[in-house]
């Protein structure tokens, strides 16, 4: 069966990265993107479908309840919010944030990944130019 992280992200994209942010939250995957490297070198990874497309297993019932997170991109602001939740056996939300979101994202407004057997959730944000665990007991998820 295995177990699931989840990924909480509101950040505001750089303005050459909009265009590529608006397909993947539109229409496609990570996968139809040619001419990125560093999009090419996430794709290959076993779950990268599911960042930010993947539904909601085993997390607080306050992410299912809330509409904050809902999958969408502003094109002319650059604010790209989403929630979803993997396996993350291969650290591919880590690998995202290395690979992607440092490379696309202007700033950082609300990072956070919960492990559904943890009882916190764990806040990231930009430290010199790495995006970095700040708080590794942001929110208790296990009060609820």
């Amino acid at each position: 069966m295995g177990t699931y992280t989840g990924l909480r992200c509101k950040v505001i994209v750089k303005e050459n990265y909009r265009q590529l942010i608006d397909y993947i939250t539109n229409v496609g995957d990570w996968s139809d993107i040619i001419g990125i490297p560093f999009v090419e070198e996430f794709a290959k990874l076993n779950r990268s479908v599911f960042i930010p497309h993947g539904v909601l297993e085993y997390m607080p019932d306050s992410w299912e309840e809330s509409t904050d997170f809902s999958n969408d991109f502003n094109n002319e602001s650059g604010l790209w919010v989403f929630q979803c939740s993997l396996k993350n056996y291969d650290n591919e939300i880590e690998q995202f944030f290395k690979l992607v979101l440092e490379n696309i994202v202007d700033r950082i407004i609300h990072l956070e990944t919960f492990h559904e057997e943890d009882m916190y959730s764990k806040r990231w944000d930009f430290i010199e130019g790495k995006i970095c665990c700040v708080d590794h007991q942001f929110i208790n998820y296990k009060e609820e």
